[in-house]
C-alpha cells in the first residue's frame, strides 16, 4: 500500500507539471483513489440498471475508465461534477485509482452550472449513422459493449421511391443550355443562392442592371400600347415582335 501511495504521489507531480502546459491555472489532471471522490447531493442524470451493468462490464474489461471525469476540490474533499455513473462503475468493477480532471477551486454556482451543462449538452445521435457504425461491428461482445438497441433502426424512414411520371418529355419539355466563364458561373450561383433563400420559383432569369432597365421599359410600352394586363402575355408578345423584326431585317434596331 505504501508503494502504491508513493507511486500515486510521483504520478501526480508529473501530472501537475504537465497540466501547466495543457490547462489554464486552477485546472489540472490528478490521479486519485476512487473511494476519496464524493458525489453531489443531487445529480439530475439517471441511468437504467441494464445500462449501468453494461458500463460496469465495460470498465472491468478495460481495467480503467476510458474517459476522464470532471471534479472540483471543495472543503477538503474532491466532489464529482461530471462522471457519477462512471465512477460508480469503476468502484463496482474493483478499480482503485483513476485519472480525473480537477478544478482546484470553483464557485458553488459554477459547479452546479457545469454539472447541468455536462448532463444536458450532449448532442443527438443520427439513427442512420448509428446503424452504419453498428453494421461495422462484427464481434458480438463488442455490440453488447456499445449498448445500442437495434430496435431504434426500425424507426428510420424507409427510402422513398417514385414511379416515373408518364409524360411525353419530347413533346412538353425543353432543354436550355447556358455556358458561363468560371467567374461568371460563380457570380451567377451566388445570385441564385441569394434569390432562392427568399423565393420559391421554378425558373430564374438574370441580366445586368442596364439591360434589365431597358427590358423593363420595353415591357411596359408593350403592355400600354397593346392594352395587355398579364405580364407573361406581354413577354410572349415581346418575343413575337422581336421575331417579326428579325424576319423583316430590322434586327439591328431591337433592344
Amino acid at each position: 500500500m505504501a508503494s502504491e501511495v508513493r507511486n500515486k504521489d510521483e504520478v501526480n507531480r508529473t501530472l501537475a507539471e504537465l497540466s501547466q502546459h495543457l490547462f489554464p491555472p486552477g485546472l489540472e489532471l490528478r490521479y486519485v483513489e476512487v473511494d476519496e471522490l464524493r458525489e453531489q447531493d443531487v445529480n439530475p442524470r439517471s441511468m437504467p440498471q441494464a445500462m449501468m451493468e453494461q458500463l460496469t462490464r465495460n470498465v472491468q474489461e478495460a481495467g480503467t475508465l476510458e474517459s476522464v471525469p470532471l471534479c472540483v476540490q471543495a472543503g477538503g474533499v474532491i466532489q464529482i461534477i461530471s462522471g457519477h455513473h462512471r465512477i460508480r462503475a469503476a468502484r463496482a468493477a474493483g478499480v482503485k485509482l483513476i485519472l480525473i480532471l480537477l478544478y482546484l477551486e470553483l464557485a458553488p454556482s459554477r459547479v452546479r452550472a457545469k454539472q447541468l451543462a455536462h448532463n444536458t449538452i450532449a448532442g443527438q445521435d443520427d439513427p442512420e449513422l448509428v446503424k452504419r457504425v453498428w453494421s461495422q461491428i462484427t464481434d458480438i461482445q463488442a455490440r453488447f459493449e456499445a449498448f445500442v438497441d437495434p430496435r431504434i433502426f426500425d424507426d428510420i424512414p424507409k427510402p422513398v421511391h417514385f414511379k416515373p411520371v408518364d409524360v411525353d418529355l419530347q413533346r412538353y419539355a425543353k432543354q436550355v443550355l447556358v455556358l458561363f466563364l468560371n467567374t461568371q458561373a460563380t457570380d451567377f450561383q451566388a445570385a441564385v443562392d441569394a434569390i432562392m433563400n427568399k423565393l420559391e420559383v421554378d425558373q430564374i432569369y438574370l441580366a445586368n442592371a442596364e439591360s434589365y432597365e431597358g427590358w423593363k421599359d420595353a415591357l411596359q410600352k408593350v403592355r400600354e400600347d397593346l392594352d395587355i394586363v398579364a405580364v407573361p402575355t406581354a413577354i410572349a408578345e415581346m418575343a413575337r415582335l422581336a421575331l417579326k423584326a428579325l424576319a423583316d431585317g430590322k434586327g439591328d434596331t431591337i433592344g
